[in-house]
């Protein structure tokens, strides 16, 4: 897209303006007036803007927000566990409460036990009664049928002991309770979670990765609200439902189980992650011609933004066949891309349309050339 435009450049000590025609612009400086030197003829042109053309392209941005892509991530334990019921009962005590560590084979909850108590007596019962009748039993098929019953006797003895200590929920290993699920004389159902135990000393989260440039093994850099984190990848996995947006922003795109080592405690779980494939400015599509290097190494664009060039700086996120990119950066609805211009124009050079400084000129200064036609006036787009 091409307009004539006139652009004002302000720097501490001189005051540049220049018009954009098609690929052009006319640049304009102010500069000081002079004394006439004796027996020479006036200038009129001293202290008046004089023209030069300078070329400009420049085309709409068209955007998508960061929210089409936003996706919340978070640490997590890499290993946890709900401990959970295993009949139903009601809870008697919760012997370590939420925050304090719990060592392995811990005991964590304690249920009511009276009735597997009395279960375990009938069993012991049962089961002294079938080692008489075994022991009195003559040799044949009686002793045979006392032995069978004794052995039936025993388990039923071990299955009483077994279920007595189901009533008390213990550790499966080095952990901190996270949440306690119940309290105490609550009825609680087969299966229902009590206590949420966590090993905190390898956090993890499922991240999107680049499955390019990225393999199982390989580090990467997370940001955790704020520090920089070195995780490792420890598996690849397809694409999750959450990540499914990011798949037009990348050629070849997974989900990867980032862990990270937290033996000195210096992660917690519920920190928020961000990572650089999980866009959060405005996402667009630019052709390759418009990045440059800022200098500090950083990509960057240039827009024309409330009759301004700014600068970007931007992130490449994926490429759109050979000549074009898809970046994202901290854009405005009314941005205008500047693709290329035949003079380097600098952040915070003003534009203004060349017709509104033609028009805008007195009757006196405006003076054409004989052989010069008129201009059609170019009313500019309106702000996107």
């Amino acid at each position: 897209m091409y307009q004539s435009l006139n652009v004002r450049v302000i720097s501490r000590s001189v005051v540049v303006a220049a018009t954009m025609s098609a690929l052009g612009v006319a640049v304009f400086a102010q500069r000081p007036q002079q004394a006439s030197q004796p027996g020479s003829p006036a200038s009129p042109a001293a202290g008046v803007n004089e023209p030069q053309q300078v070329v400009i392209e420049r085309e709409p941005l068209l955007l998508k927000p960061a929210e089409t892509y936003h996706v919340p991530l978070k640490l997590e334990p890499a290993k946890s566990v709900n401990i959970a019921a295993r009949f139903e009962g009601v809870v008697n005590a919760v012997l370590i409460q939420r925050g304090a560590a719990a060592l392995s084979q811990a005991e964590v909850v304690r249920l009511d036990s009276r009735e597997r108590q009395l279960e375990l007596e009938r069993a012991k019962a049962a089961f002294q009664a079938a080692k008489i009748e075994h022991d009195a039993a003559e040799q044949g098929t009686a002793r045979d049928v006392a032995s069978a019953r004794l052995d039936v006797a025993k388990a039923d003895l071990d299955l009483a002991e077994y279920r007595l200590n189901q009533c008390n929920l213990r550790a499966p290993f080095d952990g901190a309770i996270q949440q306690v699920h119940v309290v105490e004389g609550e009825f609680i159902q087969t299966g229902q979670p009590l206590v949420t135990l966590a090993d905190s000393s390898v956090m993890m989260v499922q991240v999107p990765i680049n499955r390019l440039t990225t393999k199982e093994g390989d580090s990467i850099q997370l940001q955790v609200e704020g520090k920089v984190a070195t995780a490792n990848v420890q598996g690849i996995l397809p694409l999750t439902e959450a990540f499914e947006p990011l798949r037009e922003l990348f050629q070849s795109i997974a989900t990867g189980i980032a862990v990270l080592d937290n033996a000195t405690g210096q992660w917690q779980s519920g920190q928020t992650v961000h990572t650089s494939l999980i866009p959060r400015s405005p996402v667009t599509e630019v052709p390759n011609i418009s990045l440059v290097n800022g200098v500090d190494g950083t990509r960057r664009v240039r827009v024309i933004r409330d009759g301004f060039v700014r600068e970007v700086p931007v992130e490449l996120l994926g490429a759109v066949g050979e000549e074009r990119s898809i970046v994202t950066g901290a854009f405005g609805n009314s941005d205008e891309l500047i693709v290329r211009s035949s003079e380097e124009l600098k952040d915070g050079t003003q534009v203004v349309p060349r017709t509104e400084l033609v028009d805008n000129q007195p009757a006196s200064s405006a003076s054409p050339s004989p052989r010069s036609t008129p201009r059609p006036r170019v009313t500019p787009p309106p702000p996107r």
